[in-house]
């Protein structure tokens, strides 16, 4: 998926501790396939089903950021909050086949437990087919505060119960759908993931700062990726800058210092034989 294609990712660093569970008390997937997709263009999707997960035709950036949180909001990581990504696009795409035990079924079935649930059980399939290994930073740097512009923003709350057909669920809320004409079609957006979906194009982490409680959906060009990050640089190739596309939604990037929660892909193989 184009918004996860890129990833750029100063006080001293601070290492945290992954709170790991042991492995005799992780809960585990019972069965697990993986199976390389060679069809690159083919049909995508993914998440949690009634016995256990499943991703078709997707890279493992995908299982990463479902398996994978912040620790300080809980909010899904970005790709400009992952240090190691290019590996991850250069082991091709993966069909995931998961279930769950019938000891686990009860619990899995409950909304309430199954994020965390899923999350663990990702984490202990990563590990064990893929060997991952991954540890956190936390980095005081240069970020962008994701702000209402002046006057009133120009956005289209999500109808609860309008059809999307074809649209997947993103890792961070709300859902992004098939594209054929050249744009991005998004979902049942918290303003908190799609400050998590612009960092895609922005080059650096950007929060959250609107104050909107709301869902929106949101349609816009694909945007061009800047040489840098300041917003003086205009898109000079094929789409419009980051910038343009939310000035259109009377949005705008502020950049400022934060604080920001890195994800560091440490290692990473192709996954072993079913």
């Amino acid at each position: 998926m184009p918004l996860l294609r890129r990833a750029s990712l100063c006080l001293p660093i601070l290492l945290f501790a992954l709170g790991t569970i042991p492995a005799s008390a992780q809960k585990k997937f019972e069965v697990v396939s993986i199976r390389e997709n060679p069809l690159h263009g083919g049909p995508q999707s993914y998440g949690p089903t009634p016995d256990g997960y499943r991703s078709v035709n997707l890279p493992l950036a995908i299982p990463i950021l479902t398996a994978y949180v912040m620790a300080d909001s809980g909010t899904a990581f970005s790709p400009a909050n992952i240090v190691g990504t290019q590996n991850l696009f250069s082991l091709g795409r993966y069909d995931i086949d998961a279930r769950i035990s019938d000891a686990d079924r009860t619990a899995w079935q409950d909304p309430k437990q199954q994020p965390e649930m899923l999350r663990e059980m990702l984490q202990a399939m990563l590990t064990d087919r893929f060997h991952l290994r991954v540890h956190r930073e936390m980095k005081h740097q240069d970020i962008f505060l994701l702000q209402v512009a002046k006057g009133t923003p120009k956005l289209k709350e999500t109808k609860p119960d309008e059809p999307h057909p074809g649209a997947i669920a993103l890792p961070g809320g709300g859902r992004v759908g098939p594209s054929t004409d050249n744009a991005f079609h998004f979902y049942d957006m918290p303003m908190s993931a799609f400050a998590t979906t612009v960092a895609s194009w922005a080059g650096r982490p950007v929060h959250d700062d609107t104050g909107l409680a709301g869902n929106y959906d949101f349609t816009f060009a694909n945007p061009s990726f800047p040489a840098n990050t300041t917003a003086s640089d205009a898109a000079a190739d094929a789409g419009p800058s980051i910038f343009t596309v939310l000035a259109a939604f009377g949005l705008k990037l502020e950049p400022a210092k934060g604080d920001v929660e890195t994800l560091v892909i440490d290692h990473i193989e192709k996954p072993v034989a079913n």
